[in-house]
Parts: C-alpha cells; sequence; structure tokens
C-alpha cells in the first residue's frame, strides 16, 4: 500500500513540476519573433533565405510591405521557408516589424481567456485631438 501511495506522490511532483514550468514558459519573454505558423524567426542575411542560400531577388515584409533587395541586409525568416501551409511563399518580416511584434508580445493573448470581453470606447471621457 505505501508502494502505491509513494507513485502516486511521485507522479502528483513531477506533475507539478510540469505545470511550474509550463507556467514559466508562458512569462517568460520572447526573444525572438514568431511567425504566422508559431515558429520561431531567425535572423538571416537576406541572400541566405531562399535557393539554398544563394538568394538575390527582392522579398516583401510581410508586416509592413516593405521591399528588401540588399543581399546582406538582415531580415527575420521562418526557417520552414515555403514549405508550410500557412505560408506558401515563405514568411519573413523586416528588422523593424520584428522588433515592434517583441516590444508588443506582452498584450498578445491577454483577454484569450475572457471570451465575454469586448474592447469598446469609455463614453465618459472626450477623444482628444
Amino acid at each position: 500500500n505505501s508502494m502505491i501511495q509513494q507513485q502516486h506522490r511521485s507522479k502528483s511532483m513531477s506533475n507539478e513540476k510540469a505545470n511550474v514550468e509550463a507556467a514559466i514558459v508562458r512569462v517568460a519573454e520572447r526573444t525572438k519573433p514568431q511567425c504566422i505558423c508559431g515558429k520561431e524567426l531567425c535572423k538571416y542575411q537576406l541572400q541566405y533565405t531562399y535557393n539554398n542560400g544563394s538568394y538575390s531577388g527582392t522579398i516583401s515584409c510581410d508586416g509592413c510591405g516593405t521591399n528588401i533587395s540588399e543581399k546582406t541586409a538582415m531580415i527575420y525568416h521562418c526557417p520552414d521557408g515555403k514549405n508550410n501551409y500557412k505560408h506558401k511563399n515563405g514568411y519573413d518580416l523586416c528588422l523593424n516589424c520584428g522588433e515592434k511584434q517583441l516590444k508588443f508580445d506582452e498584450l498578445r493573448g491577454m483577454l484569450d481567456n475572457d471570451k465575454s470581453y469586448k474592447l469598446e470606447r469609455d463614453e465618459r471621457y472626450p477623444i482628444r485631438c
């Protein structure tokens, strides 16, 4: 009987540890922007993003639409390239859009748990111009 209790305690402790680790991961600051497919974007020089590292074309930032053609320009690039159903043409962000995503990342998902919440303007306060 004590063997069963010991196994139960051990299982419960490992569940607690897993829950704590999951919570830490959720609150940890992200250091890389995230792709629409969920993977972390990696920082590359444009020339190393497509065509097995010999890309010499222009990419368009999927955040702001800026065209980037300088081969040595740094961009955020999804490692899946064009091999993901969520982005058949690849997914790339200019450095500004990547940094902007990280800056506002803390706001992401804050209201996911409250489906009844509706964002509305407080009519008691005038809009300042």
